[in-house]
């Protein structure tokens, strides 16, 4: 049996994004509004489940509703991509990638402030590995920009990274103006696919003899191989080069501002414009499932986080194991033996005769409703003891009778 290569069934998705929401519930003076952190490949429904206006929305954002998103970083050219950068902007003080020089951590706490988020999503944009992603930035309040602004890094942000400002919100309803955008936010691909697809064709027909910008030797594989084949991303540029050929030279340029085996980028031989290695690929991926963006579905919550802390590469090598929390077993009654019969013995409160024996109780977790009509059980209402007792005090034991005279 021969098994196809990882390469040819690897998907590029439509879009994938990490968002930052902010409660705008009124809260106590000396208290900061909250935050949240988490990953998705729709925002604009995204944000609807986490105000409860449709189900599966995450339960750490069902007390402070209503949340308005922030910002959102995004072309991540994978999903455990996206869910490996969740987890480290989450958790920057655990995430070996976000270290100085002698391997302390840069950040000793996660912080809560929207202050605090911004400049640890600014830090991870600047470091290996984020910083050779195609990644963006989406700004949709001035809070956030301002943020982003007032945050200090000590390096400098990646080449070809775009800060964009779209106050209309992520769905386009917040009255504020913005970049012009009417409705929310594409998350389709639609655009680049479109005009991908058409530069294809374009070459197809105007360039049969199409050669490399960069050997000067012909693409003959340029339709039976399209992951073998680079097509240059900007604008209207029908520039074609080997993709090896492409990489050499990013990586040979002091623009690919990179040490390791792919480039973050390079300026395009044809145009002289400055181009992401990922969204080079990108087009290749387009390409090679005929212009179709795969479409990624929305999935719970609590499995993504599951997932994000399973894949991310910021745990060790042999990272624990992750085990479903289980209830634990009853344990069996005690039972004595009288004359050769098993009696077991009764089970609850103790009898009314001896008051000064207690037994450990607990106490039952509070029951909601969901947004989705089902139950939500809140464990901290759970405790193992009685407010009033600290530990399990033993039944007295029966004085030891005398012993008889010889």
């Amino acid at each position: 049996m021969v098994r196809q290569s990882p390469i040819r069934l690897h998907s590029f998705p439509a879009f994938y994004s990490c968002y930052l929401l902010k409660s705008v519930k009124p809260v106590k003076a000396q208290r900061s509004p909250p935050t949240y952190i988490g990953s998705t490949p729709n925002p604009p429904k995204r944000i609807r489940q986490h105000n409860g206006e449709i189900s599966q929305g995450a339960w750490k954002t069902s007390r402070d509703r209503p949340w308005v998103m922030q910002m959102i970083v995004y072309g991540f050219p994978s999903k455990p991509a996206a869910l490996q950068f969740e987890w480290a902007w989450q958790h920057p003080y655990k995430s070996r990638h976000l270290r100085d020089s002698s391997g302390k951590p840069l950040f000793k706490a996660a912080g809560q402030t929207l202050n605090r988020r911004v400049l640890v999503a600014k830090t991870m944009v600047t470091a290996h590995p984020y910083n050779m992603w195609p990644l963006q930035v989406k700004f949709f309040t001035s809070e956030s920009k301002k943020a982003w602004d007032k945050a200090t890094v000590s390096r400098p942000l990646p080449a070809g990274l775009t800060l964009a400002e779209e106050y209309e919100g992520v769905d386009g309803s917040s009255g504020f103006p913005g970049s012009g955008r009417v409705g929310p936010i594409d998350v389709t691909d639609g655009q680049f696919s479109v005009q991908h697809m058409q530069k294809s064709s374009s070459i197809r027909t105007i360039l049969r003899d199409s050669k490399c910008t960069i050997c000067s030797k012909p693409v003959e594989n340029f339709h039976s191989e399209p992951l073998k084949v680079a097509v240059c991303p900007s604008g209207d540029c029908l520039a074609v080069s080997h993709l090896s050929c492409l990489a050499a030279d990013f990586l040979s340029s002091d623009s690919s501002r990179s040490a390791g085996l792919l480039p973050r980028g390079g300026n395009c031989k044809s145009c002289r414009s400055y181009i992401l290695w990922g969204d080079v690929i990108r087009g290749c991926y387009r390409r090679h499932q005929g212009g179709r963006a795969p479409q990624l579905e929305e999935s719970d919550r609590e499995e993504d986080d599951i997932e994000a802390e399973a894949n991310s590469d910021d745990l060790e090598e042999d990272p624990i194991p992750i085990v479903p929390v289980l209830p634990v077993p009853a344990k069996a009654p005690r039972s004595r033996v009288v004359k050769g019969e098993t009696i077991k013995r009764p089970r609850g409160r103790p009898p009314k005769n001896n008051p000064s024996s207690k037994v450990a109780t607990k106490r039952a977790p509070a029951v909601t409703k969901s947004d989705s009509g089902g139950e939500k059980f809140d464990v901290r209402g759970f405790t193992d003891l009685d407010d009033s007792e600290s530990e399990v005090e033993r039944r007295p034991s029966k004085p030891t009778p005398a012993r008889q005279r010889k």
